[in-house]
């Protein structure tokens, strides 16, 4: 008669072959998940860096500057009043996740609310966006500033996202690209 103190070879061979098959399942899950995450990540801190922006600029009454530097970084600079030498100071930078970049994928011919996708940051042509002290988006000439942002993964449209900015009222929204469909939800 066999005392039952443990687990026979088989045993233990049959266990770490189902922990085996179940954490591959979990890693083919688990790589998507992490990305779409990044691509969250992206929009979310692209949106909040300009909304931070804005709030700096109207709580301080000063010119706000937000710069996008190719391929992830965001800088945020306030103006100082002219009576300190009106120098451009520095307040905050953020990065885009790794891997994730300004920019839209190939396979995206249109924009969202009819924003063009010929370059990844677009305010009036440029790759910066200044708040004036109520709110609204200009122009480095001082016009009103509309202007989106486009953030992806390179060479996957599944990922494309876009940032919009309406310069009148400051209003910022996230966007996703539905490739399926060809549209911005």
């Amino acid at each position: 008669m066999r005392s039952k103190q443990g687990f026979t070879f088989i045993e233990l061979l049959v266990a770490l072959g189902v922990l085996a098959v179940i954490s591959g399942f979990s890693m083919m899950l688990v790589g998507p998940a992490l990305k779409a995450r990044q691509v969250e990540m992206a929009v979310r801190t692209v949106s909040l860096q300009m909304s931070r922006a804005r709030q700096f600029s109207v709580d301080s009454r000063r010119l706000t500057r937000v710069t996008f530097i190719s391929p992830r970084t965001i800088t945020v600079e306030q103006r100082t009043p002219a009576s300190e030498g009106g120098i451009w100071t520095w307040v905050t930078q953020a990065d885009l996740p790794a891997e994730m970049e300004f920019g839209v994928s190939a396979g995206v011919s249109s924009g969202p609310e009819g924003f063009g996708t010929s370059s990844a940051v677009d305010f009036s042509s440029a790759s910066q966006v200044f708040f004036s002290p109520d709110g609204s988006a200009v122009a480095s000439s001082g016009q009103i500033s509309n202007g989106v942002v486009y953030v992806s993964w390179p060479q996957e449209v599944d990922t494309t996202r876009a940032v919009t900015l309406f310069g009148a009222t400051g209003r910022i929204k996230g966007w996703r690209y539905m490739h399926g469909e060809g549209l911005w939800k």
